[in-house]
């Protein structure tokens, strides 16, 4: 009997199969109910008998199985697949989630936005391009011709709508729209949030753009030189074109860019799970290399780090929204005074470096 036993725990022990069981199996064996798990038993009237069925069969449901059965899915979740956010998610979709990380139901997606969404993205931005290009191409033949233009060219209250606006449709639109199709929503997944600290900490971070900006263009020409800027060789035709280019400067632009760097962007990043830091450098310098200025490359990847840095700090993209729009207002302020009191014949040079001094200001166009 003592042998039998022995032999019984060794094969427990080395997860022996049925078949090895069945070598060790009598018709019956009578042992002590104290040398036994009372949970194992089958009390009879002949006797205490052993349940000797295989602990790994699936399909043996007795209630008398002496090895309890464990779903091995239930240790095998996986993050995002289960509902996890990753850190750098906005307060918003933070807010659903721990009201719903208890119940079996989730009514929030995780966006399913990869590396290869910025080629998407890259991809779109190419065809509007081209689409462009196509437009005005018509646009000449149907006036009849183009002139070509020598330093500045002047512009009215429709082109400065057309060139400044048309690019908005994949900036702003391509993010809002796949975050309706596959997201929440641009407010829930990009943080568009109503805080009263969110216009404090933008307007405070507008004033550290402004700031590190000036000292940039100081740098920058103690580097390179005194530098040149695409707007400053646009000029508004007319006052009602000064001030639809003043109201898409200070107001538009920052909330078509931030849709798409700090909200889209930012979120792709960001789902990779990387630090932070890395994740500001990376948004930083994507925001600096896309508008392909070279010379202005370092005065860009600083307001883009700042403006990263105020959404990884409030968890929403208000406050940069905010601060996008401080740093683009004082932009357009020298602008619209400039071209209000411009003097090509008296004043030209003096204009043109100060509209490039205003130009180093802008974190886009």
């Amino acid at each position: 009997e003592r042998e039998k036993k022995r032999k019984r725990k060794r094969g427990k022990e080395k997860g022996m199969t049925q078949e090895k069981f069945s070598e060790l199996k009598e018709d019956e064996v009578e042992i002590e109910l104290d040398d036994l798990d009372k949970g194992s038993l089958d009390n009879s009237a002949e006797g205490i008998k052993l349940d000797f069925s295989d602990p790994t069969d699936n399909n043996n449901n007795s209630d008398d199985d002496p090895i309890p059965k464990c779903d091995v899915a239930d240790s095998e979740q996986v993050g995002d697949e289960e509902g996890e956010l990753w850190p750098l998610a906005p307060i918003t979709l933070w807010d659903i989630y721990e009201e719903q990380k208890d119940s079996e139901t989730k009514s929030y997606r995780i966006p399913p936005w990869g590396l290869l969404y910025i080629v998407y993205f890259i991809a779109a931005y190419l065809l509007m391009i081209i689409a462009m290009v196509i437009i005005i191409v018509v646009g000449c033949v149907i006036a009849g011709g183009c002139e070509p233009t020598e330093g500045v060219m002047e512009v009215n209250a429709l082109e400065i709508i057309f060139y400044v606006c048309f690019p908005w449709i994949v900036f702003a639109g391509m993010p809002i729209f796949l975050s309706i199709k596959q997201g929440n929503g641009p407010v829930v997944d990009f943080g568009l949030t109503k805080r009263p600290t969110d216009f404090a900490w933008g307007f405070g971070y507008g004033l550290l753009c402004i700031a590190c900006g000036l000292l940039t263009v100081f740098i920058s020409q103690l580097i390179v030189g005194d530098l040149d800027a695409a707007v400053a060789g646009l000029r508004a035709k007319n006052t009602f074109a000064e001030i639809v280019f003043f109201i898409l400067l200070a107001f538009g632009a920052p909330i078509v860019e931030e849709i798409l760097f700090r909200g889209y962007i930012f979120t792709i990043f960001g789902m990779k799970r990387w630090h932070k830091v890395l994740v500001i450098t990376l948004n930083g310098l994507f925001f600096a290399l896309f508008h392909l200025e070279p010379s202005r490359i370092l005065i860009l990847f600083v307001l883009g780090s700042i403006l990263t840095a105020a959404r990884v700090h409030t968890q929403s993209l208000t406050p940069s929204i905010i601060a996008h729009g401080v740093n683009n207002l004082l932009a357009a302020i020298m602008f619209f005074m400039i071209w209000a009191h411009h003097d090509e014949e008296k004043d030209g040079e003096e204009t043109m470096k100060a509209a490039r001094a205003a130009r180093f200001l802008l974190t886009g166009h």
